[in-house]
C-alpha cells in the first residue's frame, strides 16, 4: 500500500526492504545461535500525516522503541516496536541461563542486546539504501526508550518537520526458540522518494538492483 508510489516504484521499495532485512537475519544468528528466517509483512509507504496512528496493536502495554537518527544525504529517524512479550523472547534466545536468572545482571544486559539488536537491522536496511541509491547516509547512535504506545504519536510528531514520506512495515523473525514481530517506522526526507523513483525510471540502475538483490 502506498500513498506516494505507483505499484512498480511499491514493488522496488518491498523489495529493497525485504533484502537489507535478510542480511539483518544473517547478522542476527551472532545472538540466537542458529539461522535467522524473516519476511517482512505490510510495507506501506505513506505521507507522514497518514502515518500517526499506524500502532494500534498493543493495547495499553509499554512497548520499547529503538531511535536511530539517519544522517547524510538521506536523513531522516527509525523506530523499531518491541512489546514486552517480544524482548523477553530475544533476552531469551540470546541470553544464557546464568544472566537470565540474575537480575541485575539481566538489566544491564538486556539494554545491550536491544541496541545492538538495533544496529544490525537499521545497518543492514540503510545500507541497502547507500548502496542502491549512491547516497553517503549513516545511522547515529541508537537510544531506548519504554512508553506507552499513544507516546509513540509524539515521537513521531516531534521527528516529522522534515520528513516527506513515512516507511511502516512489520518484520516476523523466525528461529527453532524465538518468533517476534518487531513494527518498523522510519521517517525520511524527499531522497528516498527520490532514489526510489530513479530506480523505477533508469533500466540500468534497475538492472542493477536485480542483480544486486538475489535471495
Amino acid at each position: 500500500m502506498s500513498d506516494i508510489f505507483n505499484t512498480e516504484e511499491q514493488d522496488i521499495s518491498q523489495e529493497i526492504i525485504n533484502y537489507g532485512l535478510s542480511k539483518a537475519a544473517d547478522s542476527m544468528a551472532f545472538f540466537t545461535k542458529e539461522k535467522v528466517f524473516v519476511k517482512s509483512i505490510d510495507l506501506q509507504v505513506k505521507t507522514v500525516d497518514s502515518i500517526r496512528n499506524l500502532s494500534q496493536k498493543y493495547g495499553d502495554e509499554e512497548v520499547y522503541v529503538l531511535i536511530t537518527e539517519l544522517k547524510g544525504e538521506l536523513e531522516g529517524v527509525c523506530y523499531l516496536v518491541l512489546s514486552e512479550k517480544e524482548v523477553g523472547e530475544i533476552l531469551k534466545t540470546s541470553l544464557p541461563a546464568s544472566i537470565l536468572n540474575d537480575l541485575s545482571k539481566l538489566e544491564e544486559m538486556s539494554e545491550a542486546i536491544l541496541l545492538e539488536m538495533d544496529n544490525i537491522v537499521v545497518a543492514a536496511v540503510v545500507t541497502q539504501f547507500s548502496n542502491l541509491f549512491n547516497y553517503k547516509i549513516y545511522g547515529g547512535v541508537p537510544t531506548l526508550s519504554k512508553i506507552k504506545p499513544d507516546g509513540l504519536a509524539g515521537l513521531v510528531e516531534t521527528a516529522s518537520k522534515t520528513a516527506k514520506s513515512a516507511l511502516y512495515f512489520n518484520s516476523e523473525f523466525l528461529t527453532t526458540e524465538m518468533q517476534i514481530n518487531p513494527e518498523f517506522i522510519c521517517l525520511l526526507n524527499d531522497k528516498y522518494i527520490d532514489g526510489v523513483k530513479l530506480i523505477a525510471q533508469n533500466q540500468d540502475l534497475f538492472l542493477k538492483m536485480r542483480s544486486t538483490i538475489c535471495y
